[in-house]
């Protein structure tokens, strides 16, 4: 039974699949409070499945129920399962039905755990191996930050990243914040929650984000840490997709952001605690480094200051 309450999609397409090599693609999406959800027909076919049901993978689980225990809340969450609409302004709208992605990892788990304890028929064989090759391929990064990609919802992140960046060289040439662009996800998003942020409308409102970065990463960085990641630039990382990049931050810049999420967390995400904490534990410096600005056209002296500057020499 279909549930009657459309979920709004926020990110991906029928266009921007989660590809899975020699298996069918199948559809993903990020919906209202970033829920990550997997449409169930794609995912039949990619398992194997060759009919037309939109219940055989309900049906699969229940059979595979007599013999090995199924948490009810699977069955559930295919036996109700939430609709997305797509494209809903345009003609050719479709609904589809998806289950959350940990449900979806827990039921190819099971289908696997049930091949190896010997409970599957030789004709179902084929969708064990299918889920099992989907876990294989899925299990380096992780099948949440594979939706994330495929999505297209990293790109959102690493542009506002950049975004953010670019504000904080525009008011102070600093290579400290060339680092922006390299933070962890992690550590933003207990920045966006701590200001009332989302990465959805930090494009809009970035100003907050901003003040906090540079107090961070300028006004109160120890003296030592600060000169380090101002003379130690990031390098550019390439990586295939679907694949973790390697991390650049090194353990005294990350130490630093733990510290700072610990004081979050201290300050149960109040921003006025927060900056009690902070300041209490990364004193402000009372002196910083003004931007380097050259003036080759100097303001021209009056008679009065001409005299005046003379005197004092």
């Amino acid at each position: 039974m279909k549930s009657n309450k459309k979920n709004k999609v926020k990110f991906g397409s029928l266009k921007s699949p989660l590809k899975i090599k020699g298996l069918p693609p199948i559809y993903c999406f990020i919906c209202d409070k970033n829920k990550r959800v997997i449409e169930i027909n794609s995912l039949q076919k990619a398992l194997g499945y060759e009919g037309k049901s939109e219940h055989w993978l309900l049906n699969f689980l229940i059979t595979m129920s007599k013999f090995i225990e199924i948490p009810e809340k699977i069955l559930q969450a295919y036996n109700h399962p939430k609709i997305i609409e797509i494209n809903p302004q345009k003609s050719d709208a479709s609904n589809l039905s998806v289950i959350n992605h940990q449900i979806c990892q827990t039921s190819l788990e099971l289908i696997v755990k049930a091949k190896n304890e010997g409970l599957l028929r030789a004709s179902q064989m084929k969708y064990a191996k299918n889920a099992d090759e989907i876990l294989n391929q899925t299990k380096a990064i992780g099948l949440k930050k594979i939706i994330n990609e495929a999505t297209g919802f990293y790109h959102l992140k690493n542009r506002n990243k950049l975004l953010i960046q670019q504000f904080l060289l525009k008011r102070e040439a600093n290579t400290s914040f060339l680092w922006i662009e390299h933070l962890p996800n992690r550590f933003f998003k207990k920045l966006l929650k701590l200001e009332n942020l989302t990465w959805s409308n930090l494009e809009h409102q970035p100003d907050k984000l901003v003040d906090k970065l540079f107090d961070i990463f300028l006004v109160h960085i120890p003296e030592e840490l600060g000169q380090q990641i101002e003379s130690q630039k990031p390098k550019r990382i390439y990586r295939r997709k679907y694949e973790n990049s390697k991390s650049q931050i090194f353990p005294e810049l990350e130490a630093y952001l733990n510290n700072i999420i610990l004081l979050i967390d201290q300050s149960a995400e109040d921003v006025f605690i927060f900056n009690q904490l902070f300041n209490r534990a990364y004193p402000a410096k009372t002196e910083l480094k003004k931007p380097n600005i050259r003036n080759n056209n100097p303001t021209r002296l009056s008679s009065f200051n001409e005299v005046l500057k003379k005197i004092i020499q």
